[in-house]
């Protein structure tokens, strides 16, 4: 049921308390995966990471590069799946529905 029809109809209270204040909802926005990659690897210290590699890389430290960028690459899909599985039960702890009875 509406807030409007628990109050007993048209209410003119109820419409100025529901436009100012509007729904007692708490969303919690689930974005898709990748975003939450490219915001992990954008970072200054993937930066660092890539260009040190080149370098190493140029200097034939092939086997460090290499140890280097898989360690970033398991680093940055860990966070990835930790930060998504939070988000996903912070959703599920702030979905919450009970009814109200309004005297």
């Amino acid at each position: 049921a509406t807030l409007k029809e628990l109050v007993g109809g048209e209410n003119q209270a109820v419409e100025t308390l529901l436009q100012i204040f509007g729904r007692n909802v708490l969303d919690v926005p689930l974005k898709p995966v990748i975003h939450f990659v490219l915001t992990e690897v954008l970072s200054f210290f993937y930066f660092f990471q890539l260009f040190s590699c080149i370098v190493w890389y140029n200097n034939q430290y092939e086997v460090y590069a290499t140890v280097i960028i898989v360690m970033s690459v398991l680093s940055a899909a860990s966070t990835t799946y930790i930060t998504r599985t939070a988000i996903v039960k912070l959703r599920k702890a702030v979905l919450f529905e009970c009814e109200v009875e309004v005297k």
